[in-house]
C-alpha cells in the first residue's frame, strides 16, 4: 500500500494504491485531493467490498494516516523498508514517470471537471 503525490491540473492530489505482492498486480486506486486517516479508511473499505474479504496484513512505509484505518478495520499492519516496499517504489517511479511523459507530450489547459468525477474524494 503507498500513495503519490500527483498534480491534477492546478490542484495537488494523492494518488493511493495498493498492490499484491506475490504477482505485482495493482489491486485498488484512488484520487484524493486530501491525504487522512479518514481518506484511508474509505479506501480499504472501498477494496474490501470490491474484493469481498479482508486482506489479512497490509504493508504500508509508515504513513500516520494507515494505522488508526487498519485497526478500525481489524487488519494487521507492518511497516517496512526496503525488500518489499522496493517493489511498491518501483510501480510508483513507473506511474510518476508515465505520468509526466504524457504530460509533456500532451499539455492540458484543462480543469479536473474533464476527469472522471467519481474517481476524486474532496
Amino acid at each position: 500500500m503507498d500513495e503519490i503525490k500527483i498534480q491534477v491540473g492546478d490542484r495537488t492530489g494523492w494518488l493511493w494504491f495498493t498492490t499484491d505482492p506475490y504477482n505485482g498486480k495493482i489491486l485498488h486506486m484512488k484520487i484524493s485531493y486530501s491525504r487522512t486517516s479518514l481518506v484511508a479508511l474509505i479506501f480499504f473499505q472501498e477494496m474490501i467490498r470490491i474484493y469481498g474479504r479482508r486482506p489479512r496484513i497490509v504493508i504500508t512505509d509508515g504513513g500516520l494516516w494507515y494505522p488508526y484505518a487498519l485497526q478500525r478495520l481489524g487488519i494487521q499492519h507492518e511497516v517496512f523498508s526496503g525488500g518489499i516496499r522496493s517493489y511498491v517504489e518501483s510501480i510508483i517511479g513507473c506511474i510518476k514517470q508515465r505520468t509526466n511523459h504524457f504530460y509533456n507530450y500532451f499539455p492540458c489547459d484543462c480543469s479536473r471537471e474533464l476527469v472522471k468525477p467519481s474517481c476524486f474524494w474532496t
